[in-house]
């Protein structure tokens, strides 16, 4: 049975496996190493799955997807407007960065969500939930940096 996630009423089914999360701790262990950080997984209430931390304190918020395609299939990269928004907000009260982390098929990029990107109405529809469809950000793959 696949577990639901809530918000202000309205359920949805939650489509990440275990597998999905096994996928971001181990991008999340390799961003401890490359960058000299502890990543730290949050409540799933949050609407960013991780927090960089230095001690107690939390220095940025992060978001970590992986893809199974290579970097150069497609131009640009969505993620939820809902959850961009929601990032961003939570790093503007805390006067911290937020960073989009994508592990494609061969390779980890990164990039430092500081600016305005454009949104459109896009989604999956490959599952048949209506509510795949909606308010997408459309991150340029060009502007990720490679993880070192």
């Amino acid at each position: 049975m696949r577990r639901t996630q809530e918000w202000d009423g309205v359920t949805r089914p939650r489509y990440e496996t275990e597998s999905d999360r096994a996928n971001e701790r181990e991008v999340a262990q390799k961003i401890n190493a490359a960058w000299g950080v502890e990543v730290v997984k949050l409540p799933n209430l949050y609407p960013s799955d991780y927090a960089i931390t230095k001690g107690k304190h939390i220095t940025a918020l992060l978001e970590i997807k992986c893809r199974t395609h290579e970097v150069d299939t497609f131009e640009t990269l969505w993620l939820s407007l809902w959850k961009v928004s929601g990032c961003k907000m939570m790093a503007l009260e805390a006067e911290i960065p937020f960073y989009l982390v994508v592990r494609f098929k061969h390779e980890i990029r990164w990039l430092m969500v500081s600016q305005k990107y454009p949104v459109i109405f896009a989604g999956r529809t490959d599952r048949g939930d209506w509510q795949d469809m909606e308010p997408v950000v459309e991150f340029p793959v060009s502007k990720f940096n490679k993880l070192l």
